[in-house]
């Protein structure tokens, strides 16, 4: 599995290191998120007995990765570990952990947002981003992507994303995205569907996933384009590259009115 995902193992975690880090994240989640009642002691045990690992990742864009099937994160050794501690992508990936739903043979069932085998994944990413972006205080500001002016909490992880899903819980509100997303059930997605239909929720979570897809592929055409040697390739990748921000662009407006049209005029 660590193999699959380009994941080579440096050295593991000692007690110290991993205490600091479940004390981290345990102070910010119990602290912002004190509604949902969240045991800190509980809390601060589940996440300690957490195998974590300093480890060579596939890129350096990578900075943590949690994987449910070990129950180990794994912090990319090219970032200070001091730096790492007090991440997002330490609580962004200890939210993953909170979230994990297995069933009876210990299989993923289910994680926040997403059920396993459906769309919902690029949601959920949202969504544990937006939770770990609060935890860390961060403040919503706008930012311009792709020519599209937004507002975001997460201007370097899932910005469009994020923006979107702000503008849905300003009709939900927090409480069942932050409930949903934590405890892996459908009050989010109930409560947005009452203020909508399920057909707009199922295709704003499809338009969520498409988003991610063609943003990974921006990602790998743009490392192609910086490692092309030819003018042929070089004009392929800038065309594949333009395709895919007009696409990303339109994919976003048009989420954005679904959520015009079939949110807000309906509350209106």
């Amino acid at each position: 599995i660590l193999k699959k995902e380009g994941i080579s193992i440096i050295r593991k975690l000692n007690i110290l290191e991993t205490n600091r880090i479940a004390k981290n994240i345990s102070d910010k989640i119990c602290t912002y998120f004190s509604e949902y009642l969240i045991n800190y002691d509980d809390l601060f045990s589940s996440i300690a007995r957490i195998d974590m690992y300093l480890a060579k990742m596939p890129t350096n864009d990578i900075a943590a990765k949690y994987l449910y099937v070990d129950n180990s994160i794994y912090f990319n050794n090219t970032i200070d570990l001091t730096i790492s501690e007090n991440s997002i992508f330490a609580l962004h990936e200890c939210i993953h952990f909170i979230q994990t739903k297995l069933n009876d043979k210990c299989k993923l069932e289910r994680l926040g947002l997403y059920t396993l085998g459906n769309s919902g994944v690029a949601l959920n990413e949202a969504a544990v981003q937006l939770m770990a972006s609060v935890a860390q205080g961060l403040d919503f500001d706008s930012a311009k992507y792709y020519d599209i002016n937004i507002n975001t909490i997460s201007p370097d992880c899932y910005p469009m994303q994020c923006a979107l899903l702000n503008e849905m819980i300003y009709f939900t509100g927090t409480y069942p995205l932050y409930h949903s997303t934590l405890n892996s059930n459908d009050l989010f997605k109930n409560t947005f569907i009452s203020y909508s239909d399920k057909k707009t929720y199922n295709k704003i979570e499809v338009n969520f996933d498409k988003i991610l897809k063609l943003e990974d592929d921006l990602y790998y055409f743009t490392v192609g384009l910086q490692n092309a040697t030819t003018e042929k390739d070089i004009n392929s990748f800038n065309r594949l590259i333009f395709n895919r921000k007009e696409a990303i662009k339109h994919v976003f407006l048009n989420t954005q009115e679904l959520i015009i049209r079939n949110v807000f005029y309906k509350r209106i």
